[in-house]
């Protein structure tokens, strides 16, 4: 007896628990290959416990014609390529999968106990897949991997056991994610009631009621137009005096004027607010990616360079790449000051419209669009930076453009935003400080909530995989006896159920 083996179980190889093939694609120019009736699953399926529907479907001429194979209800599939490495599923029904699936057919054990052992083995199939440049595991490596193998009905209590304690789990885990998703909620209701008022209702009724005179949102933006304005003059006389040169006759008719909202085309502000465009308020500028191929560029670069997969976090504090002194001279790169607002113009997945506030110095590519408040407008920074998180799903919308829309300078120059006086932008940014703080508090604890269930989870499956869940009963048939068993069986021919084409094709269809 192995002293590292429970009594009554046995070490054996997965290969030698189920009968293991992998799928097949048909040859996607042929349209009919795709249009039988026969389910055919792919990795970016797997995950569920048990399949019964799949997104595509193929054809008996589709098997005859490629390695697709019809496998046997109660197979259990593993995703062997890619970021779906160890994704697991039991096989509902009779179906076909791609090549990227190692679909086992178990014979010394249940598909239950074989699904739940393999989803125990997850972390350690993806780590091994790391090693290449492509992410995989082979069939060869899933069959050669090591499992314990308990007697037949110690299998059933494991899994019975296994299922009553995940199952309770799960249910916490739901109510978990379902508290995460309303605080995510709950923190948009709060930026959507700052930007339309609601938040400060009672704020504005108060001084109403005190009839305190304050600037309003129009003052503001009168102000910050002002200041805007003088500033390029000022840029303007500057250039003139370095080319030794005397203002023309008309030259602050050359001012250009900021975009304007049109507010016949906006709903009804709170008292004393203002519509304001983006580019009234800031200056609206982005980047390049220097030529990668230039080594200059970008060895030993000292300047931080962002890109718009910074955006993902509220903040940007350090930068992942540097360029260059050269490259910001030769590609005209402009360093941002700390404080600019940060709008992905496009990225993968939910990038884009992401916003974030450079807390560094630094520049950036051409996916980001970065917003620098005129001077008299940097006391609407937090303000700004709200209603641009509430706007993340309507700056998306506006994206335009083909099979990946995105954002340009001008759509975001072209924002319109409710402004409020200043002090109530105080207000506002204060309320939400406070609100946000127990979101964060509320958020941390989910996600400790979750880190703790994820550690159960593991705990559970260790435990069922090692004799540590259910008792033994000395009855049972050991577990090399069952293994010897279904060895002579394969040996004469009596094997698990394998995979068919023709046959099983016709039952499917």
């Amino acid at each position: 007896m192995n002293p590292g083996i429970p009594q009554g179980w046995a070490s054996a190889t997965l290969d030698e628990v189920a009968v293991w093939a992998s799928g097949g694609t048909p040859s996607r120019s042929n349209a009919n290959f795709y249009s039988g009736a026969i389910p055919w699953f792919k990795t970016g399926e797997l995950g569920p416990r048990l399949l019964y529907e799949s997104e595509e479907r193929i054809s008996p001429e589709a098997l005859a014609q490629s390695s697709a194979k019809v496998f046997p209800q109660g197979a259990v599939a593993i995703a062997m390529y890619g970021a779906t490495i160890g994704k697991t599923s039991i096989l509902g029904i009779d179906a076909a999968t791609n090549q990227a699936c190692a679909v086992g057919i178990p014979d010394a054990v249940s598909s239950e106990f074989l699904y739940h052992y393999l989803i125990s083995q997850t972390r350690n199939f993806v780590e091994i897949g790391k090693d290449g440049a492509q992410p995989n595991i082979s069939q060869g490596i899933v069959k050669a991997w090591p499992i314990l193998v308990p007697p037949r009905p110690e299998q059933a209590r494991i899994v019975d056991k296994l299922e009553e304690l995940l199952s309770d789990l799960d249910s916490g885990v739901a109510e978990i994610q379902a508290a995460q998703k309303k605080l995510i909620q709950y923190r948009q209701s709060l930026l959507k009631a700052a930007v339309e008022g609601a938040l400060t209702a009672d704020w504005r009724a108060e001084r109403a009621r005190r009839d305190e005179p304050i600037e309003t949102g129009a003052q503001l933006l009168e102000r910050v137009l002002r200041e805007r304005r003088a500033r390029w003059e000022a840029r303007q006389l500057a250039k003139f005096a370095e080319q030794g040169k005397s203002p023309s006759k008309d030259w602050r008719e050359k001012y250009p004027e900021p975009l304007r909202a049109d507010a016949s085309q906006l709903t009804e502000l709170p008292d004393r607010w203002v519509w304001a465009t983006i580019d009234q308020i800031s200056q609206v500028g982005t980047g390049v990616t220097p030529l990668r191929s230039n080594a200059a560029y970008f060895d030993e670069g000292t300047v931080p360079w962002v890109t718009s997969g910074a955006l993902n976090s509220e903040t940007v504090t350090l930068a992942t790449e540097h360029v260059t002194e050269l490259a910001l001279k030769e590609c005209r790169l402009e360093i941002y000051p700390a404080g600019s607002l940060l709008v992905a113009m496009y990225g993968e997945g939910k990038t884009r419209g992401k916003c974030s506030e450079l807390l560094i110095p630094a520049t950036i590519n051409q996916a980001i669009a970065a917003i620098v408040l005129e001077l008299e407008a940097q006391a609407s920074k937090a303000y700004v930076k709200a209603f641009l998180f509430d706007s993340y799903e309507r700056m998306r919308a506006q994206a335009s453009g083909g099979v990946q829309p995105n954002l340009n300078l001008q759509i975001v120059k072209s924002i319109v935003l409710p402004l409020p006086p200043n002090v109530e932008q105080t207000e506002i940014t204060k309320l939400l400080a406070g609100q946000f703080d127990q979101i964060s508090q509320q958020r941390i604890a989910v996600e400790l909530g979750l880190k703790q269930a994820a550690a159960q989870r593991k705990n559970i499956l260790k435990a069922a995989f090692s004799d540590q869940l259910v008792p033994q009963d000395p009855n049972d048939e050991p577990a090399n006896v069952l293994l010897e068993r279904i060895r002579a069986e394969r040996a004469t021919g009596r094997k698990a159920a394998r995979p068919h084409r023709a046959d099983t094709a016709k039952r499917a269809a």
